[in-house]
């Protein structure tokens, strides 16, 4: 896959890898429990050439850091860093004055992905003991 690899620093201090490529309205991937970047590559192509894709390689997997220990949290507090990364790149937050409610293949827009991506970790179910 083509593109620039670079990296945006978690809330916590772990390294997320980025991978970005193509021109026009930004477009932000985060793949799947099991995949990385490449899980992206049979539509990579498609999407750069309408969009501005980052895509993110979650903590723990391919260029990516990790910490010692696995939290939920931590996940959502990258994408809210890489969000917020990305708005600042392009000097200011996302434009929510668009109108579309589907993106490629009938998928969220980015900027819908986004403001869900910068929502609080919702709480772990307690246990009733």
């Amino acid at each position: 896959m083509e593109g620039t690899r670079h990296t945006v620093t978690g809330t916590d201090g772990v390294r997320i890898g980025l991978l970005t490529a193509g021109s026009g309205p930004d477009l932000l991937l985060v793949h799947g429990g099991m995949g990385t970047i490449e899980s992206w590559q049979r539509v990579w192509c498609a999407l750069t050439r309408q969009w501005r894709v980052t895509a993110i390689e979650r903590r723990g997997r391919g260029s990516s850091g990790d910490a010692d220990s696995y939290d939920l949290s931590s996940e959502y507090g990258d994408v809210a860093a890489v969000a917020a990364a990305l708005a600042d790149e392009r000097g200011g937050p996302v434009d929510r004055r668009q109108r579309r409610t589907t993106g490629p293949t009938g998928s969220p827009p980015w900027w819908l992905m986004a403001r869900l991506a910068v929502r609080p970790a919702p709480s772990s179910p307690r246990s009733s003991a």
